[in-house]
């Protein structure tokens, strides 16, 4: 594009980033057949140097990232979509750079012999890797905290892959084991007994066997976490299949074991269970025969889109504190409802408007109706002048393009490292209706349960009863946060 120096380019959003030994996405023959290169060939093709990319593109890229994360900043909505967009090839950049990088190194060293894993996803394959992740590796691992195995999500990735899935993290963790049981996955991923833990774990691995493109797992993890918590983010959960003392959860690992006994059962009555064929012929397996619809496969795609959307929209927005939502001073002190304040009120109104609309999709919509407009009455509020413009403009993003998407196990995942209490530090006061304050550490959680934060602070552990209170309040608190910071970013559905 350009080598100058000048930081006032005209064209601020302009990425020209070297495409190693591609004219456009996907590789050249020659680099796809290529096992061992030489260093000097491999400067040519993998260099990022200041004759192939714009010396100030990042500095003006982050820039404007962070101009676009200060509450109250003016920013056009048209400017911010070139911004995101801006942002979404950079990423592509990225992992197309990494995948390709880290495939020849290891295809230089083992001759072409090892299966290719690649990245660990969390949740979900990002689009922006979806083209690089195909090329360069053999399976696409996805980390799951669910209550059941996402199908449809599982199922998109495979098809846009055209690779074998394997769930690669995934865990339920039970209360009896003694942990304090912070800073983990979400609540839905939490049990009461290592019975129902076992029951859990047996179903999990049946649903996947039953999934032809799922060629395995990977159980999180072989013994629990210290109940001091591990370094460096302190989680201390019952993860493990032993307990610290060495001692196996007998009851989890008899039920995995015979799970497991009926997949390798399956694979023996058939020579190949077919996992690696073309997704367009359908796959035939001990699963049975997956059959290729056009309708599901377009559903897939908006809702794997919509799975990014909420996590970006979760974790790396409302969990950054980009939107902000506060506990109403009026609720505080036990008192309700918005008080001689025209603009909060013209907002409350607003939400209530779009908690009807945000509802629609979900199972328990009544439930989650009468919980959200009681937030947005009587508990929470949100400022126009404290949403930064990304924040507006991702959340418009989304109620636009997935506030009509039915949500699945994964959506859950997403929004429970936010609002749920038990796994970050960030999660919006109360934490459920009937808990907040002092109220949260009640007798059930002991005085002595401690959890300790990547900061090094010391929280008192929310109560068992908090946290069951806030995980089945979760889809109303999810709405009621969208609908009042929506309506501070004056957001039309």
């Amino acid at each position: 594009d350009d080598d100058d120096d000048d930081d006032d380019d005209d064209d601020a959003f302009t990425l020209c980033v070297y495409h190693p030994a591609a004219e456009k996405w996907g590789a050249d023959d020659e680099v796809k057949n290529t096992a061992a290169i030489s260093s000097s060939r491999r400067r040519q093709l993998f260099s990022h140097d200041n004759h192939n990319t714009p010396h100030h593109w990042n500095k003006r890229l982050c820039s404007h990232i962070e101009t676009a994360s200060h509450p109250g900043a003016s920013m056009q909505r048209q400017d911010l979509r070139r911004l995101m967009e801006a942002s979404q090839r950079w990423m592509q950049e990225v992992a197309w750079q990494y995948h390709q990088v880290t495939f020849h190194a290891i295809r230089a060293a083992d001759s072409g012999k090892g299966v290719l894993f690649g990245i660990r996803y969390a949740g979900t394959l990002p689009s922006a890797a979806i083209t690089s992740a195909s090329t360069f590796t053999d399976v696409v691992d996805l980390h799951l905290y669910t209550n059941v195995p996402d199908e449809r999500l599982i199922r998109w990735t495979h098809r846009k892959t055209g690779k074998p899935v394997l769930v690669g993290e995934w865990s339920f963790a039970a209360r009896d084991a003694g942990l304090p049981g912070l800073r983990g996955a979400w609540h839905g991923a939490t049990v009461a007994t290592q019975t129902e833990r076992a029951r859990k774990a047996a179903n999990f691995i049946e649903k996947l066997r039953e999934m032809p493109y799922v060629i395995g797992y990977a159980w999180w993890q072989l013994t629990d976490e210290p109940s001091t918590g591990r370094y460096p983010d302190f989680e201390a959960m019952n993860y493990g299949l032993y307990a610290s003392t060495g001692e196996p959860y007998g009851t989890l690992v008899n039920a995995m074991a015979q799970a497991n006994d009926k997949w390798r059962h399956d694979e023996q009555q058939h020579e190949s269970s077919m996992v690696l064929v073309n997704p367009a012929d359908g796959v035939h397996s001990s699963g049975g025969v997956w059959e290729e619809r056009q309708e599901d496969d377009e559903e897939d795609e908006v809702y794997a889109e919509c799975v990014e959307l909420t996590g970006d929209l979760s974790i790396g927005t409302f969990g950054r504190e980009l939107c902000s939502i506060e506990e109403s001073k009026h609720h505080h002190h036990h008192h309700h409802h918005y008080n001689g304040n025209n603009h909060s009120d013209t907002i409350r109104t607003a939400a209530l408007q779009l908690v009807d609309r945000l509802v629609q999709p979900l199972v328990d919509r009544e439930e989650a109706k009468r919980i959200a407009k009681r937030y947005v009455n009587d508990v929470w509020y949100a400022d126009s002048k404290r949403q930064a413009p990304i924040c507006c403009a991702r959340l418009d993003d989304w109620m636009n393009r997935c506030a009509t998407v039915r949500p699945g196990p994964i959506y859950e995942q997403a929004i429970g490292f936010w609002l749920w209490p038990g796994s970050y530090e960030g999660q919006p006061r109360p934490w459920s209706l009937n808990s907040f304050d002092e109220k949260a550490y009640d007798e059930e959680a002991g005085s002595e349960m401690w959890s300790r934060t990547e900061h090094g602070r010391w929280l008192r552990q929310p109560s068992w009863q908090t946290l069951d209170e806030s995980d089945k309040e979760m889809s109303g608190r999810w709405v009621a946060a969208l609908s009042l910071v929506g309506a501070a970013c004056d957001i039309k559905m």
